[in-house]
Protein backbone atom coordinates (compact mmCIF):
# COMPACT_ATOMS: atom_id res chain seq x y z
CA UNK A 1 0.00 0.00 0.00
CA UNK A 2 1.55 3.09 -0.81
CA UNK A 3 2.68 5.27 2.11
CA UNK A 4 0.71 8.18 2.99
CA UNK A 5 2.25 11.91 2.55
CA UNK A 6 2.64 14.37 5.65
CA UNK A 7 -0.60 16.73 4.22
CA UNK A 8 -3.05 13.66 3.63
CA UNK A 9 -1.83 12.46 6.96
CA UNK A 10 -2.48 15.80 8.60
CA UNK A 11 -6.07 16.13 6.94
CA UNK A 12 -7.26 12.71 7.59
CA UNK A 13 -5.79 13.12 11.87
CA UNK A 14 -7.60 16.03 12.29
CA UNK A 15 -10.98 14.91 12.48
CA UNK A 16 -10.04 11.65 14.42
CA UNK A 17 -8.73 13.59 17.31
CA UNK A 18 -11.86 16.00 17.21
CA UNK A 19 -13.73 12.76 17.85
CA UNK A 20 -10.86 12.19 20.75
CA UNK A 21 -11.19 15.40 22.28
CA UNK A 22 -15.35 14.65 22.42
CA UNK A 23 -14.47 10.97 23.68
CA UNK A 24 -12.32 12.25 26.78
CA UNK A 25 -15.44 14.68 27.49
CA UNK A 26 -17.25 11.71 27.73
CA UNK A 27 -15.15 9.39 29.36
CA UNK A 28 -15.46 12.42 32.12
CA UNK A 29 -18.60 13.34 31.86
CA UNK A 30 -19.52 9.57 32.93
CA UNK A 31 -16.52 8.47 34.99
CA UNK A 32 -15.39 6.06 33.19
CA UNK A 33 -11.34 4.75 33.60
CA UNK A 34 -9.77 3.87 29.94
CA UNK A 35 -6.87 1.96 29.72
CA UNK A 36 -4.69 1.87 26.75
CA UNK A 37 -1.80 -0.51 26.25
CA UNK A 38 0.53 0.23 23.51
CA UNK A 39 3.28 -3.01 22.73
CA UNK A 40 5.38 -3.54 20.06
CA UNK A 41 9.08 -4.05 18.35
CA UNK A 42 11.70 -1.59 19.03
CA UNK A 43 11.08 1.34 16.93
CA UNK A 44 7.56 0.18 15.87
CA UNK A 45 6.06 3.62 16.34
CA UNK A 46 4.78 3.56 20.36
CA UNK A 47 5.46 6.90 20.81
CA UNK A 48 4.69 8.59 17.69
CA UNK A 49 1.14 7.26 17.77
CA UNK A 50 0.59 7.87 21.81
CA UNK A 51 1.42 11.41 20.65
CA UNK A 52 -1.32 11.27 18.43
CA UNK A 53 -3.65 9.93 20.58
CA UNK A 54 -2.74 12.31 23.22
CA UNK A 55 -2.04 15.62 21.29
CA UNK A 56 -5.17 17.99 21.82
CA UNK A 57 -6.38 15.82 25.46
CA UNK A 58 -6.39 17.58 28.68
CA UNK A 59 -2.78 16.31 30.54
CA UNK A 60 -4.50 16.61 33.46
CA UNK A 61 -6.92 13.86 32.42
CA UNK A 62 -4.52 12.28 30.10
CA UNK A 63 -1.66 10.52 31.27
CA UNK A 64 1.22 8.78 29.37
CA UNK A 65 3.04 5.98 31.48
CA UNK A 66 6.44 4.87 30.63
CA UNK A 67 8.29 2.84 33.04
CA UNK A 68 11.88 2.58 33.65
CA UNK A 69 13.48 -0.75 34.45
CA UNK A 70 12.27 -2.20 37.72
CA UNK A 71 14.53 -0.83 40.94
CA UNK A 72 16.15 -3.31 43.25
CA UNK A 73 13.67 -3.14 45.34
CA UNK A 74 10.49 -3.78 42.54
CA UNK A 75 12.35 -6.19 41.46
CA UNK A 76 11.60 -8.18 44.30
CA UNK A 77 7.58 -7.11 44.52
CA UNK A 78 4.67 -8.70 42.99
CA UNK A 79 5.25 -8.27 39.14
CA UNK A 80 2.01 -6.32 38.51
CA UNK A 81 2.57 -3.81 41.52
CA UNK A 82 4.71 -1.35 39.96
CA UNK A 83 1.53 -0.96 37.68
CA UNK A 84 -1.36 -0.50 40.02
CA UNK A 85 -0.47 2.96 41.27
CA UNK A 86 -0.65 4.14 37.66
CA UNK A 87 -4.13 3.10 37.13
CA UNK A 88 -6.65 5.15 36.19
CA UNK A 89 -9.36 7.09 38.62
CA UNK A 90 -12.72 8.22 37.90
CA UNK A 91 -12.84 10.03 34.68
CA UNK A 92 -9.31 9.76 33.90
CA UNK A 93 -7.36 8.32 30.67
CA UNK A 94 -3.87 6.26 31.14
CA UNK A 95 -1.92 5.27 27.74
CA UNK A 96 1.19 2.95 28.64
CA UNK A 97 4.31 2.98 26.33
CA UNK A 98 5.08 -0.62 27.07
CA UNK A 99 3.36 -2.44 30.41
CA UNK A 100 2.96 -5.26 32.27
CA UNK A 101 3.95 -7.28 29.18
CA UNK A 102 7.70 -6.55 28.87
CA UNK A 103 7.65 -9.72 31.26
CA UNK A 104 7.05 -11.93 27.92
CA UNK A 105 8.49 -9.46 25.84
CA UNK A 106 11.94 -8.30 26.40
CA UNK A 107 12.30 -10.03 29.49
CA UNK A 108 11.90 -13.60 28.29
CA UNK A 109 13.71 -12.69 24.61
CA UNK A 110 16.74 -10.99 26.84
CA UNK A 111 17.19 -12.85 29.74
CA UNK A 112 15.87 -10.87 32.31
CA UNK A 113 13.27 -13.38 33.18
CA UNK A 114 13.59 -16.69 33.95
CA UNK A 115 11.20 -19.71 32.52
CA UNK A 116 9.63 -19.71 35.52
CA UNK A 117 8.77 -15.93 36.10
CA UNK A 118 7.76 -16.22 32.22
CA UNK A 119 5.03 -18.91 32.72
CA UNK A 120 3.92 -17.55 36.12
CA UNK A 121 3.30 -13.93 34.23
CA UNK A 122 1.38 -15.60 31.39
CA UNK A 123 -1.02 -17.39 33.99
CA UNK A 124 -1.48 -14.41 36.05
CA UNK A 125 -1.60 -11.87 33.35
CA UNK A 126 -5.44 -12.99 32.36
CA UNK A 127 -6.20 -13.28 35.99
CA UNK A 128 -4.96 -9.60 36.70
CA UNK A 129 -6.86 -8.08 33.60
CA UNK A 130 -10.64 -10.19 34.51
CA UNK A 131 -10.36 -7.80 37.47
CA UNK A 132 -9.47 -4.63 36.08
CA UNK A 133 -12.58 -5.48 33.84
CA UNK A 134 -14.45 -6.28 36.11
CA UNK A 135 -14.31 -3.57 38.26
CA UNK A 136 -15.49 -1.49 35.15
CA UNK A 137 -11.89 -0.02 33.78
CA UNK A 138 -11.79 0.00 29.78
CA UNK A 139 -9.24 -1.75 28.20
CA UNK A 140 -7.54 -1.99 25.01
CA UNK A 141 -4.30 -3.57 23.79
CA UNK A 142 -2.63 -3.12 20.66
CA UNK A 143 0.54 -4.89 19.39
CA UNK A 144 2.12 -2.70 16.49
CA UNK A 145 4.20 -4.73 14.29
CA UNK A 146 7.04 -3.84 11.38
CA UNK A 147 9.11 -5.89 9.16
CA UNK A 148 12.35 -6.43 9.90
CA UNK A 149 13.90 -4.03 7.21
CA UNK A 150 11.82 -1.37 8.49
CA UNK A 151 13.26 -1.67 11.60
CA UNK A 152 16.54 -1.47 10.54
CA UNK A 153 16.04 2.01 8.62
CA UNK A 154 14.73 3.23 11.72
CA UNK A 155 17.34 2.52 13.76
CA UNK A 156 20.02 3.72 11.27
CA UNK A 157 17.96 6.55 11.35
CA UNK A 158 17.84 6.61 14.91
CA UNK A 159 21.52 6.81 14.88
CA UNK A 160 22.48 9.81 12.69
CA UNK A 161 19.87 11.90 14.00
CA UNK A 162 20.75 13.43 17.15
CA UNK A 163 17.11 14.14 18.09
CA UNK A 164 16.35 10.66 18.21
CA UNK A 165 19.74 9.35 19.53
CA UNK A 166 18.07 9.26 23.23
CA UNK A 167 16.00 6.11 21.66
CA UNK A 168 18.90 4.03 21.25
CA UNK A 169 20.50 2.06 23.86
CA UNK A 170 22.86 -0.77 23.80
CA UNK A 171 19.95 -3.51 24.59
CA UNK A 172 18.29 -1.82 21.49
CA UNK A 173 20.72 -2.77 19.17
CA UNK A 174 21.87 -5.94 21.02
CA UNK A 175 17.90 -6.50 20.11
CA UNK A 176 18.53 -6.35 17.07
CA UNK A 177 20.02 -10.29 16.53
CA UNK A 178 16.60 -11.35 18.56
CA UNK A 179 14.07 -10.64 15.51
CA UNK A 180 12.54 -13.90 15.36
CA UNK A 181 13.12 -14.78 18.99
CA UNK A 182 10.39 -12.13 19.64
CA UNK A 183 8.13 -13.12 17.07
CA UNK A 184 8.04 -16.18 19.03
CA UNK A 185 7.52 -14.82 22.50
CA UNK A 186 5.00 -12.33 21.25
CA UNK A 187 2.49 -15.54 19.43
CA UNK A 188 2.84 -17.43 23.08
CA UNK A 189 2.08 -14.07 24.93
CA UNK A 190 -1.06 -13.60 22.11
CA UNK A 191 -2.15 -17.52 23.29
CA UNK A 192 -2.16 -16.95 26.92
CA UNK A 193 -3.63 -13.77 27.16
CA UNK A 194 -6.39 -13.21 24.20
CA UNK A 195 -9.36 -13.58 26.10
CA UNK A 196 -13.11 -12.43 25.27
CA UNK A 197 -12.95 -9.18 27.85
CA UNK A 198 -8.95 -8.07 27.11
CA UNK A 199 -8.55 -8.99 23.15
CA UNK A 200 -5.65 -8.02 21.71
CA UNK A 201 -5.02 -5.97 18.38
CA UNK A 202 -2.60 -6.02 16.09
CA UNK A 203 -1.61 -2.88 13.97
CA UNK A 204 0.21 -2.72 10.71
CA UNK A 205 3.28 0.04 11.51
CA UNK A 206 5.27 -0.15 8.54
CA UNK A 207 4.14 3.52 7.53
CA UNK A 208 3.52 4.79 10.50
CA UNK A 209 1.27 7.67 9.37
CA UNK A 210 -1.27 5.16 8.43
CA UNK A 211 -0.62 2.67 11.63
CA UNK A 212 -1.43 6.05 14.15
CA UNK A 213 -5.00 6.39 11.82
CA UNK A 214 -5.40 2.53 11.67
CA UNK A 215 -5.18 2.32 15.29
CA UNK A 216 -7.17 5.69 16.58
CA UNK A 217 -10.14 4.69 14.19
CA UNK A 218 -10.15 1.39 15.66
CA UNK A 219 -10.28 2.84 19.35
CA UNK A 220 -13.49 5.33 18.40
CA UNK A 221 -14.94 2.35 17.06
CA UNK A 222 -14.48 -0.19 19.60
CA UNK A 223 -16.31 2.62 22.43
CA UNK A 224 -19.72 3.66 23.27
CA UNK A 225 -21.52 7.07 21.66
CA UNK A 226 -19.30 9.12 23.08
CA UNK A 227 -21.50 12.12 22.19
CA UNK A 228 -21.59 14.46 25.45
CA UNK A 229 -23.64 18.13 24.62
CA UNK A 230 -20.97 20.79 24.91
CA UNK A 231 -21.08 23.49 27.24
CA UNK A 232 -21.41 26.28 26.13
CA UNK A 233 -19.64 29.70 27.14
CA UNK A 234 -20.52 33.81 27.15
CA UNK A 235 -17.40 35.34 26.16
CA UNK A 236 -18.40 38.80 26.98
CA UNK A 237 -16.76 41.93 25.17
CA UNK A 238 -14.49 43.83 28.08
CA UNK A 239 -15.61 47.28 29.19
CA UNK A 240 -12.46 49.15 27.81
CA UNK A 241 -9.40 48.81 25.67
CA UNK A 242 -7.10 45.65 26.31
CA UNK A 243 -4.60 46.95 28.80
CA UNK A 244 -1.00 46.12 27.82
CA UNK A 245 1.20 44.00 30.19
CA UNK A 246 3.43 46.18 32.30
CA UNK A 247 6.10 45.33 34.48
CA UNK A 248 7.81 46.70 37.43
CA UNK A 249 10.42 44.69 39.52
CA UNK A 250 11.74 42.74 36.66
CA UNK A 251 11.23 42.68 33.00
CA UNK A 252 11.14 40.35 30.02
CA UNK A 253 14.46 38.61 28.73
CA UNK A 254 15.37 40.00 25.48
CA UNK A 255 13.03 38.08 22.89
CA UNK A 256 14.41 35.32 20.49
CA UNK A 257 15.69 36.22 17.21
CA UNK A 258 16.87 33.84 14.35
CA UNK A 259 20.13 35.57 13.66
CA UNK A 260 20.81 33.43 10.44
CA UNK A 261 17.87 35.42 8.83
CA UNK A 262 19.02 38.80 9.19
CA UNK A 263 21.95 40.39 6.48
CA UNK A 264 22.70 43.96 6.23
CA UNK A 265 19.82 44.47 3.75
CA UNK A 266 17.70 43.18 6.97
CA UNK A 267 15.12 45.88 7.81
CA UNK A 268 14.83 44.60 11.47
CA UNK A 269 16.60 47.30 14.10
CA UNK A 270 17.56 45.79 17.35
CA UNK A 271 17.26 48.23 20.39
CA UNK A 272 20.01 50.44 20.74
CA UNK A 273 20.85 49.70 24.43
CA UNK A 274 21.40 46.24 23.00
CA UNK A 275 23.47 47.50 19.80
CA UNK A 276 25.73 49.14 22.69
CA UNK A 277 25.62 45.98 25.23
CA UNK A 278 26.92 44.13 22.16
CA UNK A 279 29.48 46.48 21.12
CA UNK A 280 31.22 46.45 24.61
CA UNK A 281 31.01 42.98 25.28
CA UNK A 282 32.73 42.38 21.55
CA UNK A 283 35.54 45.15 23.03
CA UNK A 284 35.92 43.26 26.15
CA UNK A 285 36.38 40.01 24.62
CA UNK A 286 38.82 41.36 22.01
CA UNK A 287 40.87 42.83 24.58
CA UNK A 288 41.02 39.98 26.62
CA UNK A 289 42.09 37.97 23.70
CA UNK A 290 44.44 40.48 22.82
CA UNK A 291 45.42 40.32 26.78
CA UNK A 292 45.09 44.40 26.65
CA UNK A 293 46.14 45.77 30.34
CA UNK A 294 42.87 46.48 32.65
CA UNK A 295 44.22 49.82 33.21
CA UNK A 296 43.84 50.76 29.40
CA UNK A 297 39.84 50.49 29.36
CA UNK A 298 37.77 53.35 29.89
CA UNK A 299 35.58 53.37 33.09
CA UNK A 300 33.08 51.58 31.74
CA UNK A 301 34.23 48.77 30.53
CA UNK A 302 36.71 48.18 33.26
CA UNK A 303 33.30 47.18 35.17
CA UNK A 304 32.30 45.11 32.59
CA UNK A 305 35.19 43.51 32.38
CA UNK A 306 35.37 42.48 36.43
CA UNK A 307 31.68 41.90 36.46
CA UNK A 308 31.34 39.38 32.67
CA UNK A 309 34.69 38.13 32.37
CA UNK A 310 36.84 38.42 35.16
CA UNK A 311 39.73 35.84 35.83
CA UNK A 312 37.66 33.08 34.93
CA UNK A 313 38.54 31.32 31.53
CA UNK A 314 34.97 29.66 31.06
CA UNK A 315 33.30 32.62 31.57
CA UNK A 316 35.25 34.15 28.98
CA UNK A 317 33.77 31.84 26.36
CA UNK A 318 30.71 32.36 27.72
CA UNK A 319 30.74 35.94 26.96
CA UNK A 320 32.57 34.94 23.42
CA UNK A 321 29.15 32.90 22.85
CA UNK A 322 27.39 36.34 23.35
CA UNK A 323 29.39 38.25 21.72
CA UNK A 324 28.24 36.22 18.52
CA UNK A 325 24.89 36.26 19.14
CA UNK A 326 25.05 40.37 19.25
CA UNK A 327 27.34 40.36 16.55
CA UNK A 328 24.79 38.91 14.11
CA UNK A 329 21.80 40.98 14.35
CA UNK A 330 24.02 43.67 13.29
CA UNK A 331 25.18 45.33 9.65
CA UNK A 332 28.95 44.27 9.01
CA UNK A 333 30.68 47.04 9.84
CA UNK A 334 34.32 47.31 11.08
CA UNK A 335 35.03 47.94 14.68
CA UNK A 336 38.42 49.89 13.42
CA UNK A 337 40.52 46.84 14.05
CA UNK A 338 43.54 45.83 12.01
CA UNK A 339 43.77 43.15 9.43
CA UNK A 340 45.77 40.85 11.81
CA UNK A 341 44.21 41.75 14.94
CA UNK A 342 40.39 40.81 13.35
CA UNK A 343 42.34 37.39 11.97
CA UNK A 344 43.55 36.86 15.43
CA UNK A 345 40.24 37.30 16.97
CA UNK A 346 38.23 35.22 14.37
CA UNK A 347 40.31 32.35 14.89
CA UNK A 348 40.57 32.77 18.70
CA UNK A 349 36.44 32.64 18.28
CA UNK A 350 36.61 29.59 15.62
CA UNK A 351 38.30 27.67 18.44
CA UNK A 352 35.68 27.70 20.51
CA UNK A 353 32.83 27.09 17.88
CA UNK A 354 31.70 24.41 19.90
CA UNK A 355 31.01 25.29 23.57
CA UNK A 356 29.04 28.66 21.78
CA UNK A 357 25.96 28.84 20.37
CA UNK A 358 26.99 30.32 16.87
CA UNK A 359 28.90 29.54 13.30
CA UNK A 360 32.28 32.40 14.52
CA UNK A 361 33.26 32.18 10.59
CA UNK A 362 30.04 34.34 9.41
CA UNK A 363 30.71 36.66 12.46
CA UNK A 364 31.05 40.66 11.49
CA UNK A 365 32.43 42.42 14.25
CA UNK A 366 29.40 45.48 15.20
CA UNK A 367 29.81 48.93 15.70
CA UNK A 368 27.01 51.88 16.41
CA UNK A 369 26.25 54.26 14.08
CA UNK A 370 27.33 57.14 15.65
CA UNK A 371 31.25 58.10 15.36
CA UNK A 372 31.25 58.86 19.23
CA UNK A 373 29.86 55.46 20.48
CA UNK A 374 32.36 53.60 18.05
CA UNK A 375 34.82 52.20 20.39
CA UNK A 376 38.43 51.20 19.09
CA UNK A 377 40.97 49.23 20.62
CA UNK A 378 44.73 50.58 20.28
CA UNK A 379 46.55 48.10 18.36
CA UNK A 380 49.50 47.17 20.34
CA UNK A 381 50.25 43.62 19.98
CA UNK A 382 52.53 41.89 22.58
CA UNK A 383 55.19 39.94 21.24
CA UNK A 384 55.78 36.80 22.10
CA UNK A 385 58.52 37.07 23.57
CA UNK A 386 56.56 39.36 26.44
Amino acid sequence: MKRLKRKDYEKLLEPQQLELVAMARWVQATNQRLVVLVEGRDTAGKGGAIDAIREHLNPRQCRVVALPKPSERETTQWYFQRYVPHLPASGEIVLFDRSWYNRAGVEKVMGFASDTQVKAFLRQAPLFEQQLVDDGILLFKYWLCCNQAQQEERFAERLKDPLKAWKLSPIDLDARRHYADYARAREVMLKATHTDYAPWTLVDFNDQKRGRLTLIRDLLHRLPDTRVPESTLDFVPLPGKPQKERHGVLKPIEAFHDWRQLSAKSSHSPDRKALARGTHICVIALQRIHARPRRTMPQPLRQRFDGVIGADRKHFNAAVGEVAGMAAQLQPLRLGLGAGAKENTLNMAADHESRCPFHFRRIHLPALNRPSDRLRLRSRRRSPSR
